[in-house]
């Protein structure tokens, strides 16, 4: 499996209605980071436990079917990222292991004011798409709008 060259893609279309009513049943005081969900905080807040609400089996189904695009690829690193409005994260880009392929967006909650730059591409990931998104490219974001942004990603890896 070849590590993907590009900078962010759609790949398919999603469903993530149950998603989202899954999200909006947890109260803002249960997120972790959530006293530091602040524009001038520089990091989007995040959700990993896979035990928190249920988060694993909430998202099992549609990692299943977005691997399904990646034969021979497995799954790690699943999160939540909260982008609050007025938030900006500053450039960076991710060290990724040998083995990583790409990382695939799934946009939960968005607004057309929140934007990614990877290079020289701006782009507004909308619901109801899963995006290849390279994240050894230098990469950035802003939340311009007066709606959170809430993406859930994982990383595709080579199975061992």
């Amino acid at each position: 499996m070849d590590r993907f060259g590009g900078t962010i893609e759609p790949l398919c279309a999603v469903d993530v209605a149950a998603h989202v009513a899954w999200l909006q049943a947890i109260p803002l005081g249960d997120w972790p980071q959530q006293d530091r969900l602040t524009p001038d905080y520089p990091y989007p807040a995040m959700v990993s436990d896979p035990c928190w609400h249920g988060f694993k089996q909430q998202f099992d189904g549609l990692v299943n079917e977005l691997l399904g695009h990646f034969p021979g690829g497995t799954d790690t690193h699943r999160m939540l990222s909260v982008v609050v409005p007025q938030q900006t994260i500053a450039d960076h880009d991710d060290v990724q292991d040998d083995d990583w392929r790409v990382r695939i967006h799934v946009p939960l909650v968005s607004n057309s004011d929140a934007k990614m730059w990877h290079g020289e591409t701006l782009a507004h990931l909308a619901v109801g798409t899963a995006y290849k998104v390279n994240t050894e490219v230098v990469h950035g974001l802003c939340n311009k709008g007066s709606e959170p942004r809430i993406h859930f990603f994982f990383d595709v890896k080579e199975s061992a």
